[in-house]
């Protein structure tokens, strides 16, 4: 593959009171935080938690994904659950060829149903299967499909392979990133978990968001205030629009901020009890309302 992602498997928040770890108490995993917003792990008081743990995933062997004997197969498909979990919504984030998506796979057993965005917000729907060899089908009524093995990457166990889309051969390369619980509406992967929310509302939240961030006075009429945004290290409280308009100002010099927010994904978001996250915590929100920024400049 061309291009990988460094960004690995952040294990969701299943509770207000912390992270429950996924997968058998027998395989091969640790914990380890990642910072998600953009700022240093060593924070003010005021800054919420913006830690979540990760899941390292597999163990030291490697698997083939065809012709494998009995234990190799009990061993393969505890492998799958790790990977692609039952009974939730997967979240990966990747490349197909040099595309960057995000995509949700929905596991009920065998069943699978899949969908992805890009950066530019093109969609793709799938439904599909896996298989117990550790391989896994998707297709749809256009004719396009994905298909793909879970391959050994040390801990990590992530997805590959190769199908067509738009009429052309493509590569993927995909990590978890996060996972949702199925509740009980099976469409709506926010409502697992006591989370709650529609994505219809939630993703047009994040997309009015996206299509704002440089028109100012639409950008400032979407926080709450007053609040306390994070900037480069600095809490800094806002108490109106007047105060944030004069931090839009440092921020949208930003070519880092602005170019991350112009492309962030808006499906398939991070969610939890302190609202949902855009970019791994650059912007936090709940309801139609921004709560804060967390943002440092990478050449700080």
């Amino acid at each position: 593959m061309k291009k990988k992602l460094c960004l690995y498997g952040i294990l969701f928040a299943m509770s207000i009171s912390g992270c429950t770890q996924a997968g058998n108490d027998s395989a091969d995993v640790e914990n380890e935080t990642m910072i998600v917003n953009g700022v240093d792990e060593e924070k003010e008081e005021s800054e919420p938690p913006v830690t979540e743990e990760m899941i390292l995933q597999g163990s030291d062997e490697t698997t083939e994904a065809t012709d494998l004997s009995d234990s190799n197969q009990t061993e393969n498909t505890s492998k799958i659950d790790l990977a692609i979990m039952n009974g939730v919504h997967n979240i990966y984030t990747g490349y197909i060829d040099d595309t960057e998506i995000r995509m949700k796979i929905s596991r009920q057993d065998q069943y699978l149903s899949a969908a992805f965005i890009t950066r530019a917000d093109e969609e793709w729907n799938f439904e599909g299967e896996l298989r117990n060899t550790g391989e896994f089908e998707l297709r749809n009524a256009n004719g396009e499909f994905m298909r793909g093995m879970i391959e050994q990457e040390n801990k990590y166990l992530p997805l590959i392979g190769t199908g067509e889309i738009s009429g052309k051969p493509i590569e993927f390369f995909l990590r978890m990133e996060t996972y949702i619980p199925i509740g009980d509406d099976f469409d709506n992967y926010y409502s697992g978990g006591g989370l709650g929310g529609w994505p219809e509302d939630i993703e047009a939240f994040a997309k009015k968001i996206k299509s704002s961030v440089n028109n100012k006075e639409e950008f400032l009429k979407l926080f709450h205030y007053p609040t306390v945004i994070h900037i480069n290290g600095e809490s800094i409280a806002v108490q109106n629009e007047e105060e944030m308009g004069i931090q839009y100002d440092k921020l949208i010099a930003e070519d880092s901020f602005r170019e991350e927010i112009e492309h962030m994904f808006t499906k398939y978001l991070f969610k939890n009890y302190m609202g949902v996250c855009v970019e791994y915590g650059i912007i936090w929100f709940d309801g139609n309302e921004i709560q804060t920024i967390n943002f440092r400049n990478s050449t700080d």
